[in-house]
């Protein structure tokens, strides 16, 4: 009997032996995605070996980064910033280019990317940022505000800078009532060009009300 004992209690280690070592093996892996992922991700928005003469430049933008960020995110696919980055550069170019068709690409690629961010995490203030104006383009003003509205506004109320942003798009929005709904927020707006716009709108919607 404390034979059979001593092996089963022998199995029984074996066992979680072989667990710990996948689990450790499994979290191995995981970093080194991680950090291959990171490491590509800095050299494409800070370059590399920079302050020495193998010092190679950052890519700004272009089809190296956008291939890169796709790449990584076939075996890491929860890098945000990488996601975030890529879709800022590809939308900054397209709003450079003078290309009809070069613009819709561009726009795709960062309407892509940006998603990707805000899916991984909807609270990063990069991410929701740049997902806003990209809404703002490719679909439309009141497509932004309403993404801007449930998603941040409703769940931050306390931030000022997310009313900067939901005046801005207001004072944008062709909808009826819309200058009203921007100067609504006027109370929480902290930006002061933002500010001083909101009170030219009151003013001019007083006056009309007056005659």
């Amino acid at each position: 009997m404390p034979e059979l004992y001593g092996k089963a209690r022998n199995g029984v280690v074996l066992f979680f032996s072989g667990l710990l070592f996948l689990a450790g093996l499994y979290g191995a892996v995981f970093s080194l995605r991680a950090s291959v992922s990171q490491t590509a991700y800095h050299a494409c928005k800070y370059g590399v070996f920079r302050g020495t003469q193998f010092c190679t430049p950052p890519e700004s933008a272009g089809e190296n980064l956008w291939n890169q960020c796709y790449k990584s995110s076939l075996h890491y696919p929860y890098n945000y910033y990488f996601f975030s980055y890529a879709a800022r550069c590809a939308f900054d170019a397209a709003l450079r280019s003078s290309d009809l068709e070069l613009f819709d690409e561009l726009m795709d690629k960062a309407d892509f990317f940006s998603a990707r961010a805000v899916s991984l995490n909807p609270y990063d203030e990069g991410s929701r940022d740049i997902r806003v104006r990209v809404i703002a383009e490719t679909d439309s003003v009141d497509g932004a505000i309403s993404y801007w509205q449930s998603e941040v506004v409703d769940k931050e109320p306390w931030s000022s800078v997310n009313r900067n942003m939901l005046a801005q798009l207001y004072l944008r929005s062709q909808a009826d009532g819309s200058f009203s709904n921007a100067v609504m927020q006027l109370p929480f707006v902290s930006d002061a060009s933002i500010r001083k716009r909101l009170n030219s709108v009151r003013d001019r919607l007083n006056k009309k009300k007056s005659q």
